[in-house]
C-alpha cells in the first residue's frame, strides 16, 4: 500500500463530529475508492468523491482513545474488470438523522495501481484509517455482518487460537444461556475444536 497524505475531515464531518461531542451517536458506513485527484484546498469542501472505482463496507472499529477510532476495512479485485491508480480514499458515516455524509478524504502521496481480475489470481489491500471524532464513546463499534473480514481479523482470530492452543485448561463460555467449555486438541498433527456442555 503507498504511502498516504494526512486524513481530512469534511466540513460535514466537522459538524457531526459537534454532535458527537454533544452526546450524539454515529456509525461509520463505508469507505469508497477512488481514481480521483484532488488538491490539498478542495478536500475540506467535498460531499461526494467523483471517481469512485471500489468500495467497502467498515469490517472493525476500534476506539484507540478518547477522541480517535480505527476504521478498518480491505477490497480485492476479484470483480474489477478495470484497473485504476487508487489516488482517494473516502470515508462515510451517519448521524442520528440517518444522512450518510462524506466525513473524511485521504490522498495517497502516490497512488497504487489496483489491477483488475486476470481469472487466476485476486489481489487486494488491507486499510486501517485512524481518524478523530473527539468522542469516541458515542462512535458505534457495530459493523454490518455482511463486510469481508480482514488480514487484521483474521491475525486476532489466530492469536486467540494460539492462546488457547497454549492453555492447558479449556476456557468456560455462556452460549445462548448454556455453559459450554471450548478447548482444543491435535489430533493427527493438526489443532481440532472441543466443544463440552455442561449437563
Amino acid at each position: 500500500m503507498a504511502k498516504m497524505k494526512q486524513t481530512v475531515i469534511t466540513n460535514a464531518g466537522q459538524s457531526l463530529m459537534a454532535k458527537l461531542i454533544a452526546g450524539e451517536k454515529a456509525t461509520f458506513t463505508k469507505v469508497v475508492f477512488s481514481s480521483q485527484v484532488y488538491t490539498e484546498g478542495q478536500l475540506q469542501t467535498l460531499s461526494n468523491i467523483a471517481g469512485i472505482k471500489q468500495e467497502s463496507l467498515v469490517s472493525r472499529i476500534t476506539r484507540t482513545n478518547a477522541s480517535t477510532v480505527q476504521v478498518e476495512t480491505s477490497i480485492t479485485n476479484s470483480e474489477l474488470t478495470t484497473g485504476y491508480y487508487l489516488n482517494t480514499i473516502g470515508l462515510y458515516a451517519k448521524g442520528a438523522d440517518g444522512v450518510e455524509i462524506l466525513y473524511s478524504v485521504t490522498m495517497a502521496e502516490e497512488a497504487d495501481y489496483i489491477p483488475p481480475f486476470n481469472g487466476i489470481t485476486s489481489t487486494g489491500i488491507y486499510i486501517k484509517l485512524i481518524t478523530t471524532v473527539s468522542n469516541s464513546v458515542n462512535v458505534s463499534v457495530n459493523v454490518d455482518p455482511s463486510a469481508v473480514a480482514t488480514i487484521g481479523d483474521y491475525n486476532r482470530m489466530i492469536e486467540k487460537l494460539e492462546y488457547h492452543l497454549e492453555s492447558e485448561t479449556p476456557h468456560k463460555y455462556i452460549v445462548n444461556g448454556t455453559k459450554k467449555f471450548i478447548g482444543f486438541e491435535v489430533f493427527n498433527g493438526k489443532p481440532r475444536l472441543i466443544i463440552e456442555e455442561e449437563i
